[in-house]
């Protein structure tokens, strides 16, 4: 369960608490670029997290499949379950284990011994990662083939 575009609808961080028993944030909303410039969530996301409250993120693009919109393949999820049974899914989403994108697919992922993190991804012009720890070092992560207007 998730908290839907919630700058949308310009929820607050107590409004989210109050919804009890959610598991995610959306961060991204794609349809939202175009209907009320408000695609973005995070802020209610950090403050949550801030104060200690664990949520996962996700993006989409709250697609209705609208010949007059564009609001679909805008954002999405990469889930990593068991199965494709709607059980396994949820309980795998539930857990976090997923990743949103709004382009880049995921390859691969390494942690070394000292908590760096690598992370090598299909081409895409950035890559951002979030965490109530996270330090990037350098601006960018290893993409599959160089960004485009690297040095």
């Amino acid at each position: 369960m998730a908290a839907a575009h919630p700058a949308w609808y310009g929820v607050t961080e107590n409004d989210i608490r109050s919804l009890g028993g959610i598991h995610a944030v959306e961060v991204f909303n794609g349809t939202a670029i175009d209907d009320n410039d408000k695609a973005e969530s995070w802020y209610v996301l950090d403050l949550l997290l801030r104060r200690g409250l664990r949520y996962n993120a996700c993006a989409t693009d709250d697609a209705h499949f609208n010949p007059a919109r564009h609001d679909s393949l805008r954002g999405w999820v990469h889930v990593k379950s068991e199965s494709l049974e709607p059980e396994s899914l949820v309980a795998a989403l539930k857990d976090g284990h997923y990743y949103s994108s709004t382009g880049p697919q995921i390859l691969d992922i390494e942690v070394t011994g000292d908590a760096t993190v690598f992370v090598r991804c299909s081409p895409a012009a950035k890559s951002l990662a979030y965490g109530p720890r996270l330090a990037l070092t350098g601006g960018f992560m290893e993409t599959a083939s160089p960004p485009r207007n690297s040095a």
